[in-house]
């Protein structure tokens, strides 16, 4: 039954009894005068029954009990302790010294179970933007009529252990066994002991594998006994749920285990090679999407440069470069391509702000073509670099010139070519029409610079394909060697602060599994950046109110001290009358 908290007490509160204890100016006091402005109890109220049930703990206190998690960096455990005794949480929360909302760390776990089932998380994030703009008149920053973000994305480390082919096939064996010997009404150990999958169930697979792990041969083996294991399971599963056996599971459970199948097929078509003779081996490279874990299956290998490899997700970030409000975060697989952030981002940020975005600024990784065109037919300015070309031993593609609307194509040597057809490319999985100049080979056979340019023997002419938006790429190009480009992009440096900011409070690391619970993790982090932002504004204006008392009162001191001092000193009459 829903339950609002009593705002009668406020006066017994802890924020109110021992304020210089807390800190007048801490976060602490910050939340307990302006947290109900972001959080009411209202706002939550179809999480409960309006009648039925034991009256609820005030939903606005447990919003504010994760935030606090968040800022702090502790666990569902130690939240809980900290409401019962930290006098801090407890001003920040409006409670009495002695009250004590919730005693189990479970009603901390079903809130956000219940935040992340309604998606409210997202809601309440963008009203705070948009209360954090109001309160101190934010919208009359920086030019008028839109928005100038600043994108960027961080690594996430996914909670999920990352595992090779063996144990990953072992875990989901494992996982499916369980649940056919729980639907048949066995005990899992038991079971699989007696159906011949026992070694599934001790400490380690792979430990209890006796076998030469640098033999390829014994692997192999092992691999195929394994597969063997899998199928088997895979059609007493599914023989357990066509006859109807898996009525002792419970409705999750059952979805649980289609899920472990479906799964299980995709590992292994992901890592398993069937020869011609029917062995099979362990495929070679990475699958483009391959699954790195059982416990989180939504993790993925990602690389954020070419040197720095992780296992997790991205989060995305877009930051007002006026105010260094982070007006919308995003959380992506590792492997997703930069640029699939912006799009969301800029749409969340109109969402929160209420305003138009009319330019983005970010790296690279935003700068592509293909977002290039897309944001230009939205009239959304991008600065952000192309990306670079591999340095290469020929000549490239950017050093030919250009004929005005891409009729004639000059090449080093100064030789110009009309001719040209059309051709198909495809890029991002889209096809596009490009231009293609060819070079009479005679030109080329001729040239001193043909060693730079073809490859001996020269037998064809060169061939240079334009991008099919070439003009666009190059326009880029020249405007990022200007000034004014240079210093619009030193406005990115905001979302790397944000970022950093993120980071000190524990993002790097995800504390739940799976994508959706890692975005909660990151808007209820965000929220907290923003509001530690606010609280800053806050101590800025209280300072510089202060600052001006005492720049007034001194002047006043100054005033008084000099007119002491003329009246004991003799002073002409004219002077004397004027003063």
């Amino acid at each position: 039954m829903f339950r609002g908290q009593n705002l009668e007490r406020d006066a017994f509160s802890t924020a109110e009894l021992y304020p210089a204890v807390i800190g007048e100016d801490s976060f602490y006091m910050f939340l307990a005068r302006q947290g109900r402005k972001f959080f009411r109890d209202r706002d939550f109220a179809d999480f409960y029954h309006p009648t039925m049930g034991r009256p609820s703990v005030p939903p606005s206190i447990l919003m504010r009990t994760l935030l606090l998690q968040m800022y702090d960096r502790v666990s569902d455990e130690e939240a809980t302790r900290r409401v019962r005794t930290d006098l801090a949480w407890k001003a920040a929360l409006n409670l009495a010294p002695d009250e004590v909302p919730f005693r189990a760390k479970s009603t901390l776990v079903v809130f956000r179970a219940k935040l992340l089932a309604s998606g409210r998380a997202r809601e309440l994030f963008e009203r705070a933007v948009r209360e954090i703009e109001a309160a101190y008149n934010l919208k009359k920053r920086g030019p008028a009529g839109g928005k100038r973000i600043a994108l960027d994305t961080t690594p996430v480390f996914g909670r999920g252990a990352v595992k090779d082919v063996f144990n990953l096939l072992a875990d989901l064996v494992k996982q499916i066994v369980i649940h056919v010997a729980t639907a048949l009404g066995y005990k899992p150990a038991d079971w699989a002991r007696r159906n011949g999958f026992g070694q599934y169930f001790g400490k380690s697979f792979k430990g209890m594998c006796r076998i030469n792990w640098d033999d390829p041969e014994e692997r192999e083996k092992l691999l195929a006994q394994v597969l063997a294991d899998a199928r088997r399971i895979q059609q007493l599963a599914r023989e357990v749920m066509e006859r109807g056996k898996h009525r002792r599971l419970s409705q999750r459970h059952q979805e649980d285990l289609e899920d472990r199948l479906g799964l299980l097929e995709e590992i292994v078509t992901q890592n398993v090679e069937k020869r011609a003779d029917g062995s099979v081996k362990v495929k070679q490279g990475v699958a483009r999407d391959r699954i790195v874990s059982t416990t989180d299956p939504e993790m993925r290998h990602g690389r954020k440069s070419t040197s720095q490899r992780f296992d997790g997700y991205k989060l995305a970030v877009a930051v007002d470069v006026e105010t260094q409000l982070i007006t919308a975060v995003e959380v992506l697989p590792a492997n997703a391509h930069d640029s699939t952030a912006a799009e969301p981002l800029v749409e969340g940020t109109e969402r929160a702000t209420g305003q138009r975005v009319t330019e983005i600024i970010g790296d690279s990784a935003f700068g592509d073509a293909q977002s290039r065109a897309r944001w230009q037919e939205r009239g959304v300015g991008v600065t952000a670099k192309v990306p670079k070309v591999p340095p290469g031993e020929r000549f490239g593609k950017e050093d030919f010139e250009v004929g005005p609307d891409e009729q004639w194509l000059k090449c080093p040597a100064g030789r110009v070519t009309y001719k040209w057809y059309r051709s198909r490319v495809k890029i991002g999985g889209n096809v596009y029409e490009a231009k293609r100049f060819v070079f009479p080979a005679e030109w080329c056979s001729a040239c001193p610079l043909r060693s730079r340019c073809v490859r001996e023997p020269c037998r064809r002419g060169r061939v240079v394909t334009l991008h099919p938006f070439e003009s666009l790429l190059r326009a880029a190009r020249r405007e990022q060697e200007t000034e004014a480009f240079r210093q619009r992009y030193r406005k990115r440096l905001v979302v790397e602060h944000r970022i950093a900011r993120l980071i000190q409070l524990g993002m790097r690391q995800a504390r739940y599994f799976g994508r959706r619970k890692v975005l909660l993790q990151a808007l209820l982090t965000a929220m907290v950046a923003n509001l530690s932002l606010f609280w800053s504004f806050s101590l800025a204006e209280t300072l510089h109110s202060s600052l001006s008392f005492v720049f007034l009162a001194g002047h006043l001191v100054m005033i008084a001290s000099a007119a002491a001092l003329l009246r004991q000193v003799p002073l002409p009459v004219t002077l004397r009358q004027a003063l």
